[in-house]
């Protein structure tokens, strides 16, 4: 599996030819909305799959299909069937043939992408939020990277009640209700 961040373009997806062996590569973002790249759908071999940010203007090279995802980070998860023990090699073998390329380096040096920095993390230092509510700060942090649909804009506004979008961080005390004032 790996995290991958959109923030610098998409990413080109490369799958080794499987033979009759099963396979399927999910892509989730950050909506829970997933794609798949599977033996069902592309064949033994699959050809190359960009994975575009929502919004990127660039072109696709001829010969490689798209996925759109909405969210910065998205996950990608590879699964391929494995028959015992004794298949083990030629599934890390097929493994090793599954690349991840910067579109920018598509068809120039074809470099696999290297490990980036981690994540910038979902929970603010030195916070003093209560650990019952931790969930809602992390949330609060990780809908800053989410791009809000225009059919979840009265959702992202009840959101903002108890955390920003944008800027500020998750304020415990906003789930704190006050008995009205008589």
């Amino acid at each position: 599996m790996a995290v991958i961040d959109l923030e610098n373009g998409p990413i080109i997806v490369v799958h080794p030819d499987f033979g009759d062996r099963y396979f399927r590569t999910t892509v989730w973002d950050l909506h829970s909305e997933t794609h798949t790249i599977s033996q069902k759908q592309d064949g033994h071999k699959p050809p190359p799959y960009a994975i575009v940010p929502v919004g990127w203007s660039g072109r696709i090279p001829a010969g490689v299909k798209s996925i759109t995802i909405r969210s910065r980070y998205m996950l990608l998860a590879p699964h391929v069937a494995v028959c015992g023990d004794a298949d083990l090699p030629s599934v890390h073998a097929l493994q090793k043939g599954l690349k991840v390329i910067a579109l920018s380096d598509w068809r120039k040096s074809n470099a696999e992408m290297k490990t980036g920095e981690p994540m910038r993390p979902i929970r603010r230092p030195g916070t003093a939020t209560p650990t019952d509510l931790m969930f809602f700060e992390e949330l609060g942090e990780t809908l800053k990277d989410i791009t809000v649909r225009d059919d979840e804009a009265g959702f992202a506004r009840q959101l903002t009640t108890m955390a920003s979008l944008r800027g500020t961080a998750f304020n415990t005390r906003s789930l704190i209700r006050r008995p009205s004032q008589a």
